[in-house]
């Protein structure tokens, strides 16, 4: 296959799930508590910044935009529904990122083979279309890059219903998936309901994935993917990018997660089905306090992966591989 040549023997990382944007924007960051200084610089007490990345070989990251509010008096996150406000941040954070020159963002073929040797690649992706009210909006964020979309966070809204519901998609809904898959988007399951995840896996049977869950088998959270999934999804051709969301490993009212419950999740899917292993590790997007110990950053969280023998070759192939036949036909 013709493909971005990479260095053998260099041992990359490609993470699903980054919520950078959340980093940048002023009214989302108090909920991560972490204080902010130039990504240029190295920092272990947050998750990521560009040296532990170039460090590490994180070489691709899918980027989430957020369509959420966070209310600092009742300490709840809320959805955003309003497009305006929603591409101002947008913008904001293109604006930002590219004045670092270490990112690239991918939006067509030629952005992907463009990509230097010492280049992180970027695919921007929303995290719910909580905003959205009409196709036109849609055509319009692929327009603007947009490759990679989760349809609701947690949230019902226009399109589809939230994990908390047993909504599926409405009319709107099927019509922005097939939209979507004319497109060769990438439709992220993440926070949808089971019904509402059974109807894109219907009509999208190539073109979704589950960027940052773990096994409801493993650990029993309700963003985990649950059995009946799971054996739905078991031998497709998609991706489940296992996620360091503290409440996805353990009980953190109760204990602390450590590395070694992420590890659980990857042993699972390594007997059950290698080829859908991914990483999405859902940095940014949780509490920095709350994070597993043996993963407080990529620095940390890599040097486990090689100490446990994680097979990070496999890994990273199952992820550009899947991305390569979407991105040849992105023009």
């Amino acid at each position: 296959m013709n493909r971005l040549k990479l260095e053998n023997k260099v041992s990359f990382l490609f993470d699903l799930h980054l919520d950078l944007e959340v980093y940048f924007n002023h009214q989302l960051r108090s909920f991560i508590n972490t204080p902010f200084k130039s990504l240029s610089v190295f920092y272990s007490k947050r998750h990521f910044d560009i040296p532990q990345a170039k460090k590490v070989g994180l070489k691709f990251l899918v980027v989430q935009i957020q369509s959420l509010n966070y209310n600092n008096l009742k300490k709840t996150i809320e959805p955003l529904e309003d497009i305006n406000i929603f591409l101002e941040n947008f913008n904001n954070f293109i604006k930002v990122i590219k004045k670092y020159k270490s990112f690239k963002i991918i939006k067509h073929i030629s952005d992907f083979f463009g990509i230097k040797k010492n280049q992180i690649g970027i695919f921007l992706g929303v995290e719910g279309l909580n905003f959205v009210k009409n196709l036109k909006e849609v055509e319009m964020l692929w327009n603007s890059g947009i490759r990679v979309f989760g349809l609701t966070w947690n949230f019902d809204n226009y399109l589809a219903g939230g994990l908390n519901s047993k909504r599926s998609l409405s009319n709107l809904g099927e019509k922005v998936v097939k939209f979507l898959v004319k497109k060769e988007a990438i439709i992220d399951c993440a926070h949808l309901n089971f019904n509402s995840a059974m109807a894109v896996i219907k009509l999208a049977p190539k073109n979704f994935i589950f960027s940052h869950n773990n096994i409801k088998k493993v650990f029993n959270f309700s963003q985990n993917i649950d059995d009946r999934i799971f054996k739905l999804i078991k031998n497709k051709e998609t991706l489940i990018g296992l996620t360091l969301l503290p409440p996805a490993l353990s009980n953190i009212n109760k204990k602390k997660p450590f590395f070694n419950d992420w590890l659980s999740h990857y042993n699972f899917l390594i007997k059950e089905n290698k080829k859908l292993i991914a990483l999405g590790t859902d940095y940014f997007g949780f509490n920095f306090k709350h994070t597993p110990i043996g993963a407080e950053n990529y620095n940390i969280f890599n040097k486990n992966l090689i100490k446990f023998k994680v097979d990070k070759e496999l890994i990273f192939k199952n992820t550009l591989d899947y991305f390569y036949n979407k991105i040849r036909k992105w023009k």
